[in-house]
C-alpha cells in the first residue's frame, strides 16, 4: 500500500504540475500567487486524497481488528488468522505515509515544473520512480532477512526508510530509538528536498523547452 501511494500519487502531483504548465494555466496564477505557495498547495490537495484512502484502510483494519484471533475464510479450505496485527503498525503506517509522500511529492512537483510536455513526465521523473522501486524491492527482501546487516543500513536511506524500516518494525525487533532515528532522519531530509524543490519550482515555472538535469541543477545552484 505504501509503493502504491508513494508512486501514484507523486505523478498526481508530478502530472498536475505539467498540466497546469503546458496549458500555461501557471503563467496566470502566478501573478496572484506565490509559486512555492502554488506547490505547496498541489502538494496537500493531492496528499489529502491519499490521506482520506489511508483512513478508509485504517478503518478497514480496525475492522479487522475486532476479529483479531479469530479465522476468516477467504477460499474454501484456506483460513487467515489475524493474530499478528498491531494497532501501533496503523500508526506507523500513518507516519511513513505522511512523511514518504512528501519527500517524494516535493521532488515530483519540482521535477514535474522543469518540464513543458505531458509526454516528457515520465521520462524527467525515472529517477524518482526507480528510487520507489528499488525501496519496494529492498522492502520484499527485507521479508526473508529483515536483521541483515545491509537491510538494516539501507533501512535509514530516507528515500527508502518508508516502506524498508517500516517492513522490519512489523517483522522484527526494531529498537523505540532506532525508530525515531529513522523518522528523525526522514524528516530532517524531507525538509531539506522541499526546500530543493521549492527552488526547482520557483525557477521551472516559467522555463520551456527541454532541460537537462545538468541545467536544472546549475539553476538550482544560481537561485
Amino acid at each position: 500500500m505504501l509503493y502504491f501511494s508513494l508512486f501514484v500519487y507523486g505523478m498526481y502531483v508530478a502530472n498536475g504540475v505539467v498540466e497546469e504548465k503546458s496549458s500555461r494555466v501557471m503563467e496566470m496564477m502566478i501573478a496572484t500567487v506565490k509559486p512555492t505557495t502554488m506547490m505547496t498547495a498541489k502538494i496537500l490537495g493531492i496528499g489529502a486524497v491519499g490521506l482520506t484512502q489511508y483512513f478508509i484502510w485504517i478503518g478497514t483494519g480496525l475492522g479487522l481488528l475486532t476479529l483479531k484471533g479469530k479465522g476468516i475464510s477467504l477460499i474454501p479450505g484456506m483460513t487467515l488468522q489475524l493474530t499478528t496485527i498491531e494497532p501501533l503498525y496503523l500508526l506507523y503506517f500513518g507516519i511513513f505515509f505522511i512523511l514518504g509522500f512528501l519527500l517524494y511529492a516535493s521532488m515530483y512537483a519540482g521535477i514535474g515544473a522543469m518540464v513543458s510536455r505531458p509526454e516528457d513526465t515520465n521520462q524527467a521523473v525515472s529517477p524518482m520512480t526507480f528510487l520507489i522501486v528499488a525501496a519496494f524491492m529492498l522492502a520484499m527482501v527485507s521479508l526473508y532477512r529483515p536483521d541483515n546487516p545491509w537491510v538494516v543500513a539501507l533501512s535509514y536511506v530516507p528515500f527508502f526508510t518508508p516502506m524498508v524500516l517500516f517492513a522490519r518494525i512489523i517483522l522484527t525487533h526494531v529498537s523505540t530509538l532506532g525508530v525515531l532515528l529513522g523518522i528523525f532522519d526522514l524528516v530532517l531530509t524531507t525538509l531539506l528536498l522541499i526546500w530543493i524543490a521549492g527552488k526547482m519550482y520557483r525557477v521551472g515555472v516559467l522555463m520551456y523547452g527541454k532541460v537537462s538535469w545538468r541545467d536544472m541543477i546549475r539553476l538550482v545552484r544560481e537561485r
